[in-house]
């Protein structure tokens, strides 16, 4: 594999690697205020419902870039050149 490769499979990791990090965390956090919101009595209810669905967002948009880096890692290389069949 040629050293430009490599460094774009390491690129990829990375961002695999970080998409995965950034989805787990907002998916927490996103987790965190909906619980906060379901108390009873919380005067505050409508703000919590709204900062969820936009951690839930932005657990979809890493997720999504999670999955470009896993394709981009997991790639094949191209194959090589090989000679013309011969149509006899």
């Amino acid at each position: 594999m040629s050293s430009s490769g490599n460094g774009e499979t390491q690129a990829a990791r990375r961002q695999f690697v970080q998409g995965v990090i950034w989805t787990v965390l907002a998916a927490a956090l996103a987790l965190g205020l909906l619980a906060y919101a379901l108390q009873p009595e919380n005067p505050k209810a409508d703000f919590y419902y709204l900062a969820a669905a936009l951690a839930a967002l932005a657990a979809l948009v890493n997720g999504w870039s999670a999955y470009q880096g896993y394709r981009r890692a997991r790639r094949p290389s191209p194959p090589a050149a090989s000679p013309p069949a011969s149509s006899d």
